[in-house]
Order: structure tokens, then C-alpha cells, then sequence
């Protein structure tokens, strides 16, 4: 098993992470626990 993401995994990974920001800062939060 690899040690290291792919930039591909990497990617599929943020991709909800970054569209859960922007909803909680279109709703007046500061989106932090996403990146989290």
C-alpha cells in the first residue's frame, strides 16, 4: 500500500472538503472544520 496520496486522491479527497467550506461561509460561518 502506498504511503504517499496521489495527486488524483488528493483531490477526490478535498473536493467535498472545499464545497462544505463554501456552503457553511455562503450561511455566515467560518468554514474551518472542513479543511479540518
Amino acid at each position: 500500500m502506498p504511503t504517499t496520496l496521489t495527486t488524483e486522491q488528493a483531490q477526490e479527497w478535498l473536493r467535498p472538503a472545499i464545497e462544505e467550506a463554501r456552503q457553511g461561509l455562503a450561511e455566515g460561518g467560518v468554514p474551518i472544520g472542513a479543511a479540518l
